[in-house]
């Protein structure tokens, strides 16, 4: 019972945190974001012109895995985004790619806007 017990506040307490520590990760990546990736991909995500093919973040209908992310960012995407492994550790990685997902406009109502109309044309 102790161990059932052990084991349900041990994954409450892991839940909790979580989010504490995407928001510093979050936090940390934005100022790495700002320092070496927003020439490219802006500020907000919005790529500019000089990344041709750049995502833009802030789609809804973007949607990349964290770890995808991680990796474009740790070995680079491309000719032209190079690698930052040697310039990042692997949480610095982790901040800019928690940064990045937290880019993306929130879905759950907007979105309706975002669908074609249909024609009432008979």
């Amino acid at each position: 019972m102790r161990r059932l017990l052990s084991a349900v506040a041990m994954t409450a307490a892991g839940t909790l945190c979580a989010a504490p520590l995407r928001a510093q990760d979050e936090g940390a990546g934005r100022e790495i974001f700002l320092a070496r990736c927003a020439k490219c991909h802006g500020e907000n995500g919005v790529p500019r012109r000089i990344a041709k093919g750049a995502p833009n973040f802030t789609d809804p209908q973007w949607s990349v895995p964290l770890d995808q992310i991680e990796h474009s960012v740790r070995e680079g995407k491309g000719k032209d985004m190079k690698p930052f492994k040697s310039k990042l550790d692997p949480e610095q990685i982790k901040s800019v790619a928690v940064f990045v997902q937290s880019l993306k406009k929130d879905c759950a109502s907007p979105c309706a806007d975002l669908k074609p109309k249909e024609s009432s044309s008979k």
